[in-house]
């Protein structure tokens, strides 16, 4: 589940690393609207459609496809929260174990679109774990022997799907790299931040950066065809509202 709180801090203009301001909105003590993991999937692969295609020429209909279903596995979870089966919390803090299977159903759903689709959602959820047991955060021997496994277990599904697809190397991780730039990018727009922030990834040569003026979030320089308008559902209360997303 993710977090959009009423308020988001913002301590400072300077602009921050995307990631840092969405951690923080998801450490949030007030009582936040909730949006399901496989919503904010679906954001990102609307924002994914809406990409220059002259930039982005390997982005097809299959790769656009998967990154919208990258976050499916969630939905269990997420629905849980929703039937109040158990408490609300964030993505951020999820336990190990759950985040793995939640994980593997989403690499399955991908799959299921395409092999070139299932290779960079394997391959986005690899470099998390990865980076995950590189950080060595205080993880338990299980919990770090569950990251291990999914990691060989999912090197193998990715050997198995090379057979399969058309795509080379370099385009898979610069399809992947694209994946990881929408998601972070619907984790922005999701959590309500107000924070001017970069994100890591290179696309096209650059880093792009993200702003709030006027209700509108501005992308510079942005990897968009043209302005995009979308949207995401607010759970709160047990009731729902639409959340109308513009994106330049």
């Amino acid at each position: 589940m993710i977090l959009r709180p009423e308020t988001s801090p913002r301590s400072t203009d300077e602009v921050q690393p995307a990631w840092n301001v969405v951690e923080t909105t998801q450490r949030t003590a007030s009582e936040p609207a909730l949006i399901t993991q496989p919503d904010h999937a679906r954001l990102a692969g609307a924002l994914a459609a809406g990409l220059d295609p002259k930039r982005f020429a390997r982005l097809d209909e299959s790769i656009v496809s998967a990154i919208a279903v990258h976050d499916e596995g969630w939905a269990p979870f997420d629905d849980a929260m929703l039937r109040g089966v158990c408490p609300v919390h964030s993505f951020h803090d999820a336990a190990v174990s759950d985040f793995v299977t939640a994980w593997l159903a989403s690499i399955d759903a991908a799959e299921n679109v395409s092999a070139c689709g299932g290779i960079i959602v394997s391959s986005h959820f690899a470099r998390l774990a990865g980076a995950r047991l590189a950080a060595d955060g205080g993880d338990t021997k299980e919990d770090r022997a569950t990251l291990e496994r999914f990691l060989a277990e999912e090197a193998t599904r990715r050997e198995r799907l090379h057979d399969l697809q058309k795509c080379g190397v370099a385009d898979l991780e610069t399809l992947t790299d694209v994946l990881q730039f929408c998601d972070l990018l619907s984790l922005y727009l999701c959590c309500g931040a107000e924070q001017p922030v970069e994100f890591p990834q290179l696309l096209a040569g650059h880093r792009v950066r993200a702003e709030w003026r006027q209700n509108s979030c501005i992308l510079a320089p942005t990897p968009l065809a043209r302005a995009l308008e979308a949207h995401v559902t607010l759970h709160r209360d047990g009731a729902t509202e639409p959340l109308l997303l513009t994106i330049v």
